[in-house]
């Protein structure tokens, strides 16, 4: 008679093994736990993403992706359907095994020509739009809500070497003072918390492209639609890469449980008790009679 191993023992062997390999991150969109209060966010990002799955959100282009939730107060020429924020500044300080490095190129997709407060030189600044309320975009990661953010932040030429060990990121609002023209009214915050979201290269095109704000946004503001941050090329570079990260952890794995190298323990144990459940079914197939045919 022949034998083969419970289905228990497979599926608890089969357990192991991926123990043993290590689970592989795919890229994911994450609500970030810190925000943007009174203007400046400081923002950890390890609070809600493993060391991993934020080394592996680094797109092969060098981006990061992030959903800003705008959350101001429909006032004067803001409503409901067209609210709006402008960047001053935002950088990236990752801190890993080898080093600490630092990253502040950011751009979304569009800029207004804007006056700090107290300042006398207008410049080009980046802007967020969004609405009060959610949208109804679907983002594709199980359990996030990309209704609930209007815009893309993007922080571009990223690349770093070693383990990460932290991942902080500054964003300061632009004070647009008191002015009466109407950017600066449109531009300014009035102190709300907005919330910030880790996000995929396939929700951030998804969110980019819903351009939430835009087309409510009232007349005589004046701005511009710059090149999007996300395109297509991002999600098929995060697709690819994901794909070869995949494959390299299995060669890994697939060379470390081979012959000629050390096994690890975990996999030595299993290879025991499946040599033991083995034997002992040739043991009871040995030992076993052979029933007599019936009588014709």
């Amino acid at each position: 008679m022949k034998t083969s191993p419970p289905r228990s023992f497979i599926r608890l062997a089969s357990a192991l093994l991926l123990a043993v390999a290590g689970p592989v991150s795919g890229e994911i969109s994450t609500r970030l736990t810190d925000t943007i209060k009174h203007g400046v966010g400081s923002i950890n990002l390890l609070k809600d993403v493993s060391s991993a799955q934020f080394a592996q959100q680094v797109t092969g282009t060098g981006k990061l992706f992030f959903g800003v939730d705008v959350n101001e107060n429909a006032s004067g020429n803001e409503s409901a359907d067209s609210i709006g924020v402008a960047l001053k500044g935002v950088s990236l300080t990752v801190t890993t095994t080898t080093g600490t490095y630092v990253f502040s190129d950011f751009s979304t997709s569009t800029t207004a020509v804007l006056t700090e407060a107290g300042g006398k030189q207008s410049s080009s600044y980046y802007t967020l739009f969004g609405q009060t309320g959610s949208s109804q975009i679907t983002g594709s990661t199980a359990g996030f809500d990309l209704s609930q953010f209007d815009d893309v932040l993007s922080i571009s030429n990223v690349s770093f070497t070693g383990e990460v060990i932290s991942a902080q990121m500054s964003v300061t609002l632009l004070n647009t003072g008191t002015a009466n023209d109407m950017n600066s009214s449109f531009f300014d915050f009035s102190g709300g918390y907005e919330d910030l979201a880790f996000l995929s290269p396939r929700d951030a095109l998804a969110l980019e492209s819903a351009e939430i704000g835009l087309s409510a946004a009232p007349t005589g503001i004046i701005y511009s639609n710059n090149a999007p941050v996300v395109t297509t090329t991002d999600t098929t570079v995060a697709v690819v890469q994901s794909a070869k990260t995949k494959e390299t952890t299995t060669s890994s794995s697939l060379i470390s449980a081979a012959p000629a190298a050390p096994a690890p323990s975990v996999i030595l144990g299993l290879l025991l008790v499946l040599s033991v459940l083995v034997l002992e079914g040739v043991r009871k197939s040995t030992n076993q009679k052979t029933p007599s045919p019936p009588n014709q």
